[in-house]
């Protein structure tokens, strides 16, 4: 899931992106002529760079470390104030009961809320439930996400107890979450629950302003909401 938060922040666009990943792929046939301009100032910024064999910019340009990094950095989600404000009181709530968060919480929560969309209201108090009313408590980290081995690095929410526990008490429709088939599912999910940046020219508004891009944005959340709900 690409972080279009981490995208804006750095000042670059959703065309940006698409540039970046043509370069990285070696699919520079695929650029317009139209984008020599915005290459060279990727260029200037570093996220490209040119390699001695090649007679032509289009054959010498290659991605930068730089641009490398940031795509990296793109598949992240991005700890936000929001999600710092949940972190400190699940540890709260945790160091309550003598114990710690344990291993990369902060990174498995930043994932969590990013992937789920879960308000902190849902997750604070599904922590509280558990802590009260369960006589097994996961540790904290493995709450968000328990590690089935130790081979395993990317995170599942069918592998997240927290997940499970929140479905559960919310009635929320699971499969939802993890249908990578449905195409509408997977568009929602992209683009339900982003905001348009404000102050950005008009031509790179999808639909040509801050107010209407908004108001679209905000159909896409209301039809990703019907889809999570059960019915």
């Amino acid at each position: 899931m690409i972080n279009f938060e981490y995208l804006y922040k750095a000042g670059l666009t959703d065309s940006d992106y698409i540039l970046l990943i043509k370069v990285l792929q070696k699919e520079v046939d695929l650029i317009s002529k139209d984008d020599a301009d915005r290459i060279n100032e990727l260029l200037e910024e570093g996220y490209f760079t040119l390699v001695k064999a090649g007679k032509t910019i289009r054959e010498r340009l290659r991605i930068s470390p730089k641009g490398k990094a940031f795509l990296e950095n793109l598949d992240k989600p991005l700890v936000t104030d929001e999600v710092i404000l949940v972190e400190e009181k699940l540890k709260e709530l945790y160091e309550e009961r003598g114990n710690g968060a344990g291993k990369n919480f902060r990174e498995r929560l930043a994932w969590f809320m990013n992937e789920t969309g879960f308000s902190p209201k849902a997750i604070i108090q599904t922590v509280e439930n558990h802590l009260h009313a369960d006589s097994f408590t996961y540790a904290l980290h493995n709450l968000i996400w328990k590690q089935p081995n130790v081979f395993a690095t990317r995170p599942s929410l069918e592998e997240s107890p927290l997940y499970e526990m929140i479905c559960r008490d919310y009635k929320f429709n699971k499969t939802v979450y993890s249908d990578k088939k449905d195409k509408e599912l997977h568009y929602l999910f992209q683009y339900g629950r982003v905001a348009p940046p404000k102050g950005l020219r008009k031509e790179l508004y999808f639909t040509g302003s801050y107010e209407t891009d908004f108001d679209h944005f905000v159909n896409l959340a209301e039809e990703l909401t019907k889809k999570v709900i059960r019915s």
